[in-house]
């Protein structure tokens, strides 16, 4: 009776653990959207200067797959010219079927990709920290190196797909460190999909 009852204490310390970490990825988007982008209203934050940037065509082929069915409506390449209906222009379908995963979550609209790099931010972050174990403190310390780097922070506020990348390396660095612990077949299938 007792190790059931440590065994829910446990399990509850993991979800915790888990929801903190979540908390600490809003909170740290929160900051830095205070601080950085203070005079931006957030509805607003991410709008492209011009149609022809890679932002909007990233955004025109996530719609066009929601829209779609599952397939590309034809949309502008670099090179400005239609891509063929049911045919990619700028990167090939897995980014954008990857994509679709919190596009569906999200909705479609003007700042789908925006919203799904805050999504994929937070999730990257969450599977990174708790997958590692890190006290506050480590997140902050994590937080605070991200803003040193400032680069990977600033995509987050962006259409642009480096988040889906970074959240793959997230997962990369945590499963390894996962399979240093201890061996599991199913965290090596993962690491090597994230791969």
């Amino acid at each position: 009776m007792e190790q059931t009852l440590a065994k829910k204490r446990l399990r509850l310390r993991g979800w915790q653990r888990f929801l903190g970490c979540a908390l600490g990825a809003v909170l740290f988007l929160g900051v830095v959207y205070l601080v950085a982008y203070r005079h931006a209203d957030l509805w607003n934050l991410w709008l492209p200067i011009s149609e022809y940037n890679d932002e909007v065509y990233y955004n025109k082929e996530l719609l066009g797959i929601l829209a779609g069915g599952g397939q590309p409506q034809g949309v502008f390449g670099y090179n400005e010219s239609g891509a063929v209906l049911g045919h990619f222009s700028v990167w090939g379908p897995v980014v954008f079927y990857l994509y679709l995963l919190p596009a569906l979550v999200v909705g479609a609209g003007v700042n789908t990709m925006f919203w799904c790099n805050i999504l994929l931010f937070v999730v990257g972050w969450t599977i990174f920290c708790a997958g590692n174990r890190l006290a506050w403190k480590r997140q902050a310390l994590f937080a605070l190196l991200l803003v040193a780097m400032w680069f990977p922070v600033q995509q987050v506020y962006t259409g642009l797909s480096e988040v889906l990348h970074y959240l793959l390396i997230w997962v990369i660095l945590t499963g390894t460190s996962a399979l240093q612990r201890r061996f599991r077949g199913w965290m090596l299938v993962v690491v090597c999909v994230a791969c």
